[in-house]
C-alpha cells in the first residue's frame, strides 16, 4: 500500500463583514498571515496540522461503511437482501475498507 509523499490541506477564513470564504494553503498561510477583503487587512491565525495515517488491522465494524457498500450493489442490481448477505459474508474476511467491496462481488454465488 502506497503512503502519501505530501499533503495540500487549504485552510478557510471567513470575512466578518461579507461572509465571503477565502481559501489559502499551509504554505500562504505561513509565509502571510494576513487577506484582504473589503477594503480591510485581515490578520488570520495560522494552525498547525499534523497528519498520521494508520493501517487497519481489526476487522470492519463501521455500519455506515457497510451501508454505503449495500447502496453500491444495489445501484449494480442486487436486491436488498442478497446485497447485505454479501457483505455480511465479505465482513469476516476483510481487514481494509477497499478490499470490503472487492470481497462481497466475490460472495456472489
Amino acid at each position: 500500500m502506497l503512503k502519501p509523499v505530501d499533503t495540500d490541506i487549504s485552510l478557510i477564513y471567513e470575512c466578518p463583514q461579507c461572509e465571503m470564504r477565502h481559501w489559502l494553503n499551509e504554505d500562504e498561510v505561513r509565509l502571510s498571515p494576513d487577506f484582504v477583503c473589503c477594503g480591510k487587512l485581515y490578520k488570520i491565525k495560522p494552525v498547525k496540522i499534523k497528519l498520521e495515517f494508520a493501517m487497519l488491522t481489526e476487522p470492519i465494524k463501521n455500519n455506515r461503511l457497510k451501508d454505503e457498500v449495500v447502496a453500491k450493489l444495489r445501484g449494480l442490481g442486487y436486491d436488498r437482501g442478497k446485497a447485505q448477505l454479501m457483505v455480511s459474508e465479505a465482513i469476516k474476511d476483510t481487514k481494509t475498507p477497499e478490499d470490503l467491496m472487492k470481497n462481497a462481488l466475490s460472495k456472489d454465488i
